[in-house]
């Protein structure tokens, strides 16, 4: 009855927790440039309000950066099928979290830049 739950789980489940931690850790990165971007905009205008972009200008901005996230979410495998069903220790990079710190690392990078 079981007999494809392993492979569900290490080849699979793997696979949808590095795309899930790609596409977040990408749209959190686009996101905090962004902020950064108009927060520092604002403050030299002396936070009057008025805006860098046209709306048509930041819809397109939001269309053609979604595309990279969108195919990473979607294509991405970062080892092969037999390497992550034999070798189940390298499910435990999503496991611990690691990625995670990653992109909240890569986020605090766009902050200092």
């Amino acid at each position: 009855k079981f007999e494809h739950l392993a492979r569900l789980l290490l080849v699979h489940g793997r696979w949808t927790d590095r795309r899930t931690t790609k596409f977040l850790s990408y749209s959190l990165y686009k996101a905090s440039i962004t902020f950064f971007t108009l927060l520092i905009y604002m403050y030299h205008c002396g936070w009057s309000g008025t805006n860098i972009l046209d709306s048509t200008e930041q819809l397109t901005y939001n269309f053609f950066t979604a595309l990279p996230a969108l195919a990473i979410g979607a294509y991405h495998q970062d080892v092969s099928e037999d390497i992550a069903y034999h070798y189940p220790s390298t499910y435990h990079f999503g496991v611990k979290k690691l990625s995670y710190r990653w992109s909240i690392n890569l986020s605090l990078r766009a902050f200092v830049q």
